[in-house]
């Protein structure tokens, strides 16, 4: 297999799994794209998103899952970083800066959904600024429209309220 880019991490945000820990749809298509993107170049892979009653109510991170995935589906171990167990898309970012200062990361891809990847952007922007970090997104069509719609009001309405009053991390507000 190729050598290992260390100097580049593949970021897949958390998403829902159901009481068993199945994957729903939406994480299988963010974990798609981050097999595809490995496929392509070696590199680390860091896998968010702990617990939540709104994407994880099992007894394991819903990481956990998405790692197991990955490593079903060809991702060396080795390359998989410890999950970030975080619950929302903040923490997604705050906790994955913490693990990845201590690597000679240079260049992060971010994999999230299509109708998400605004509000990501918005954050990880804000607090990678000593990163070239790049967006990813994975297909929603497996979505009915109606439930699409939500998905999207809701991520609209959240960046305008990052974006009003600001990411605030550590005391520190970003606009």
């Amino acid at each position: 297999m190729a050598t290992l880019n260390k100097k580049k991490c593949i970021i897949v945000l958390g998403s829902p799994n159901d009481a068993q820990g199945n994957l729903s749809p939406i994480a299988l298509s963010r974990l798609k794209v981050a097999k595809e993107l490995y496929h392509i170049e070696r590199s680390f892979v860091l896998c968010t998103g702990g617990f939540g009653p709104n994407f994880n109510i099992t007894k394991h991170p819903h990481a956990l899952y998405a790692q197991h995935f990955l490593l079903a589906n060809g991702i060396m171990d080795e390359d998989l970083l410890d999950s970030v167990l975080s619950a929302n898309t903040v923490e997604d970012a705050v906790l994955s800066l913490k693990q990845l200062n201590d690597l000679e990361i240079e260049e992060v891809l971010i994999v999230s959904s299509d109708y998400h990847i605004p509000r990501a952007k918005f954050i990880f922007d804000k607090l990678f600024d000593n990163y070239q970090v790049f967006y990813h997104p994975a297909d929603s069509k497996h979505f009915e429209e109606s439930a699409k719609q939500k998905l999207i009001s809701h991520e609209t309405q959240a960046l305008k309220g990052l974006k009003e009053k600001g990411l605030i991390v550590n005391g520190k507000v970003f606009k």
